[in-house]
């Protein structure tokens, strides 16, 4: 509860002071995202009590490519991580678009800035957001969600040749109609 640290198996100075007073600020568990050694975790902290808080465990879930690409199968949009520092607006992506989209965004292949991603994807047929998810004096962390449109527009580009089709036999029907019943009308005259 004083903020020392007992035993840990990662370098996470450059968070402990923050962590510190999150956990002065919480009676209860809780969950917070920490980077350590350029890796982005979620953190879950639980107090251990006998009967009182005696210390704060905590358990680390890293957040990469697998963590990205089970968010895209539940939520159906394409994934990117943006790990970096604040100050160098450089971030290293963890990313679920095609290779194509996220080369040349910068001289340096490993890393690129969150602006240049979503320029480069407003540019093209995606449809794309950002959030930042952490974002302290050391470390941000920014998600950026994107989703193409032509994937979006394909189920309604079936349903648009469906009603076409549709148009057209009723159209036909019609016509056909209008042909019998001017006829039978003009019979009588004839």
């Amino acid at each position: 509860p004083s903020g020392e640290l007992s035993a840990n198996t990662h370098d996470i100075e450059s968070e402990r002071g923050w962590l510190t007073q999150q956990l002065k600020e919480q009676t209860v568990e809780f969950t917070t995202l920490i980077v350590a050694e350029d890796q982005a975790y979620q953190v879950v902290f639980v107090p251990v009590k006998a009967p009182n808080l005696i210390a704060w465990v905590g358990l680390g879930f890293v957040i990469d490519l697998d963590m990205a690409q089970t968010f895209k199968s539940i939520t159906n949009a394409d994934i990117s991580l943006l790990l970096g520092r604040d100050s160098e607006q450089k971030f290293k992506p963890i990313s679920t678009l095609p290779v194509t989209l996220i080369n040349n965004l910068s001289a340096d292949s490993r890393s690129y800035s969150r602006q240049s991603l979503q320029a480069r994807l407003n540019g093209s047929d995606w449809a794309s957001t950002h959030l930042t998810l952490l974002q302290n004096p050391h470390q941000q962390l920014d998600v950026v969600l994107a989703t193409s449109l032509k994937e979006a527009y394909a189920s309604y580009r079936s349903l648009h040749i469906q009603m076409a089709i549709i148009t057209l036999i009723a159209l036909f029907i019609s016509v056909l109609l209008v042909a019998l019943i001017g006829r039978s009308i003009t019979k009588p005259i004839a």
